[in-house]
């Protein structure tokens, strides 16, 4: 191909291209517009959370403390493959702090009973799936933070 060739393709491409759109560019954020952009995601999950029913917002309350503690290098939170024992474990102290689980126990018991005469296996407790629901999402959500903020700093 002769120079004088390869310059009119390139001209008869430039001309078809009437403006310069960078869609096929990958998006950059600055530090400033990431800084912002997780503010943004923060702001969105406090007012999601505000419109939780009353008990989960109590156990959320719980399971945001429960994850403070475990937030350091190092922790179970921030494994890979977090070990279902040892969250089973944190769910069963959330549980444990609610102030009133022995309500929730009594009707529980009331369901049993029921379910037995009618010889239904006995259901699980919806409140232990609820706060390990909470907890696993509270979790995620510290994961993905600190795999951002680490990876802006190394």
């Amino acid at each position: 191909m002769e120079p004088n060739q390869f310059n009119e393709e390139f001209s008869i491409l430039n001309q078809n291209e009437t403006s310069f759109n960078p869609t096929w560019l990958p998006k950059i954020f600055l530090p400033e517009q990431a800084e912002l952009e997780e503010m943004n995601v923060e702001r969105d999950l406090t007012y999601m959370k505000r419109m939780y029913p009353e008990i989960a917002k109590e156990i959320s309350k719980l399971a945001e403390d429960e994850c403070d503690q475990l937030e350091f290098e190092g922790s179970l939170m921030f494994d890979e493959y977090p070990d279902k024992v040892a969250i089973t474990s944190i769910v069963n102290r959330i549980y444990d702090k609610l102030p009133y689980k022995d309500e929730m126990m009594e009707t529980q018991n009331r369901d049993d009973d029921r379910d037995d005469r009618h010889n239904r296996p006995p259901r699980r407790n919806p409140i232990f799936d609820l706060i390990h629901v909470i907890l696993c999402n509270e979790m995620h959500c510290r994961r993905n933070r600190h795999r951002r903020r680490r990876s802006r700093f190394y």
